[in-house]
Order: structure tokens, then C-alpha cells, then sequence
């Protein structure tokens, strides 16, 4: 039987200067890694960046002042995704 791990929780997005800053509840003890996605403007979600598994914190530095962003961060396991 597969387990996938446990979503992450509390996901937050804060805009600073030149960039956004994601924090998160890591509530899965399953997962290899996490996967940073985001969206612009509505747009389909693509993949910005994989983190350590039990990170918790992840800055997006490549932002523009303009744009609007949407993030979901996944646990990622060999079972599968969150």
C-alpha cells in the first residue's frame, strides 16, 4: 500500500521588495521534498522550485513589481504528490 504524504499547511505568501516569501506547516514526515508552483494573472501553474524535505520557508526572488501571483506548495514522495 502507498501513502502519499499530508499536504502542507498554512501556506504564506508575503510580498516584499523584489520578491515573496512562502512559509508553510510541514505536516507530512513521508515527503522527499517540496514543489514551489506558481501562476500569473490566472494562468496555468508551473513549477518554480523543489525544496529539502521538512523545509518550511522558500523566497521567490524572480517577481515583478506588476504581476500577481498565485502559489501552492506540494509534498512530494515517491508514493506521490500531497
Amino acid at each position: 500500500m502507498t501513502t502519499r504524504p499530508q499536504s502542507p499547511g498554512s501556506v504564506i505568501a508575503t510580498a516584499g521588495n523584489r520578491k515573496i516569501d512562502l512559509t508553510w506547516v510541514d505536516r507530512s514526515a513521508r515527503e522527499s521534498g517540496f514543489r514551489i508552483e506558481r501562476n500569473t494573472g490566472g494562468g496555468t501553474f508551473t513549477t518554480v522550485s523543489t525544496v529539502a524535505a521538512n523545509a518550511t520557508t522558500y523566497t521567490d526572488a524572480s517577481v515583478a513589481a506588476t504581476s500577481t501571483y498565485t502559489y501552492r506548495v506540494i509534498a512530494v514522495s515517491a508514493d506521490g504528490d500531497s
